[in-house]
C-alpha cells in the first residue's frame, strides 16, 4: 500500500497506516463534525461515500479500520 497526500489549508491532517490487511485511518478528535469518505477513483469529482464503520475515538483521535482492498483507494475528511 502506498499513499500520496494532498493537504488542504485549514482542514484537519487524515493519516492512514498498515496493520496487517487493515488500513487504520486517524484524525483528530478537535476536527469536530468531519466525515470520512471514500472512493476508488479520482476521474469524476462525485462519488464520494461515507466510510463505515463509524471511528472510535481513543484519547486525542478518531479511529476506522478497513481492510487494505487491492487497486485505488482514495480518502477525505469533509465538513458537511
Amino acid at each position: 500500500m502506498s499513499s500520496n497526500a494532498v493537504q488542504t489549508t485549514g482542514a484537519p491532517t487524515l493519516f492512514i497506516t498498515r496493520s496487517g490487511n487493515n488500513a487504520v485511518l486517524y484524525w483528530s478528535t478537535n476536527a469536530a463534525g468531519f466525515v470520512l469518505e471514500r472512493k476508488s477513483s479520482l476521474a469524476v469529482p462525485t462519488g464520494w461515500a461515507l466510510v463505515s464503520p463509524a471511528p472510535v475515538t481513543i484519547n486525542e483521535f478518531q479511529y476506522v479500520t478497513n481492510t487494505a482492498a487491492p487497486g485505488n483507494n482514495f480518502y477525505r475528511l469533509r465538513q458537511p
